[in-house]
């Protein structure tokens, strides 16, 4: 998994600018009318990352599984708002990640998912401004192409799945115009 960025035949692109949190991997679909009911549904969470907090550049897996390592100067924003009443409260829970645009982001060592069969991709994701260019927020790298990639334009949201992970495969491009 790669948040923050894609990883293309070219090198790494599409960098991030702006604020995620709450991360999470499922094995199958899930669809409009089962988020409310997350809870109480059975799908297999493969990974989640609250991205509360992160110990020398990692942040924690929550159920011991891949943790991600920031790089680049990806840091956890997580505020003592105790402390400081008037500092900006994180997307969810204690914190989130902050991503430059430029070289930061987060990886796993491994692939997370099997973007053969089904599989379900969430997060909470925030733009610092309208991107002037196309900006990865998750993305799973396969031996030729990514396994999918979540990216917000200027225009809109996509979602682009290879038809298979080989050089120069084809995509599908879904898009959501909703900002």
């Amino acid at each position: 998994i790669q948040i923050g960025r894609n990883v293309a035949k070219s090198g790494y692109t599409s960098a991030w600018a702006g604020d995620l949190a709450d991360v999470g991997v499922f094995n199958r679909i899930i669809v409009p009318a089962e988020i409310a009911t997350l809870s109480t549904l059975l799908p297999v969470r493969q990974a989640y990352w609250p991205l509360n907090q992160a110990v020398e550049d990692t942040s924690p897996e929550y159920g011991g599984g891949e943790d991600l390592r920031l790089s680049g100067g990806a840091q956890i924003y997580a505020p003592d708002l105790t402390a400081d009443p008037g500092a900006t409260e994180p997307l969810l829970g204690a914190g989130h990640l902050v991503l430059d645009g430029v070289d930061d982001y987060a990886a796993t060592q491994a692939p997370i998912v099997d973007t053969v069969g089904s599989f379900t991709v969430s997060l909470r994701a925030q733009v610092t401004a309208v991107p002037e260019h196309s900006m990865v927020a998750i993305s799973q790298a396969g031996v030729h192409a990514s396994g999918f990639m979540v990216r917000a334009t200027p225009t809109w949201w996509e979602l682009v799945l290879p038809a298979s992970d080989t050089n120069g495969a084809a995509t599908v491009t879904y898009y959501d115009n909703r900002r």
